[in-house]
């Protein structure tokens, strides 16, 4: 609701409920984003719903054989092209400090390979709480073992958290599993 975010609708979406992701990276949101070229999103805080600034803008990426280029503006400001191409699939985090106030970060994959996107983190100075809703909507609890541990945790890591608070259960009700099952499968997820 606080983001001003728009699209081209050219990313091909992977939800971690479809359990399309053999390799478990779907970034700390349960969701990637790829593009052989062509697909285009920015990012903004909304003007009526958030202060309508910005001071840092984080860029959550994948490296990856046969990776492609990403091109990064922040505002009409220079065009950065990043290099997603790597000798194995890995974690990548591009950031950007900017002076507080109305910022957009655009984001576009420019070809030459294939890119993995998870996400956009924007941030301001100041005391407070950071709080990254993964609400991964219409997902069974188990959808979470689905992550790869490694990956989830140098997503985790780079957000620097502190505390994960796991609000699942009611897409679960229409299971119609014996409460011992669903007690397992949390127990295997917080595991």
């Amino acid at each position: 609701r606080e983001v001003a975010f728009s699209d081209n609708g050219s990313w091909k979406k992977c939800f971690i409920i479809f359990k399309c992701r053999s390799d478990g990276h779907y970034g700390l949101g349960g969701t990637s984003f790829e593009s052989w070229g062509g697909a285009q999103s920015s990012f903004a805080p909304h003007p009526e719903r958030s202060s309508g600034k910005v001071s840092r803008f984080q860029l959550f990426y994948a490296g990856q054989p046969e990776g492609g280029k990403l091109r990064l503006q922040v505002d009409d400001g220079e065009k950065i092209v990043l290099e997603t191409a790597a000798e194995s699939l890995d974690d990548r985090v591009w950031a950007a400090e900017v002076p507080d106030g109305p910022h957009r970060l655009t984001v576009r994959a420019v070809g030459e390979g294939q890119v993995r996107v998870y996400g956009v983190a924007m941030e301001r100075p100041g005391p407070g709480v950071v709080w990254d809703s993964a609400a991964l909507v219409g997902a069974f609890t188990n959808r979470m073992t689905e992550f790869d541990e490694v990956h989830l945790g140098n997503q985790l890591k780079a957000r620097g958290t502190d505390l994960i608070v796991f609000t699942f259960g009611g897409n679960d009700m229409i299971r119609k599993v014996a409460m011992s099952t669903y007690a397992d499968e949390y127990r295997a997820v917080i595991d």
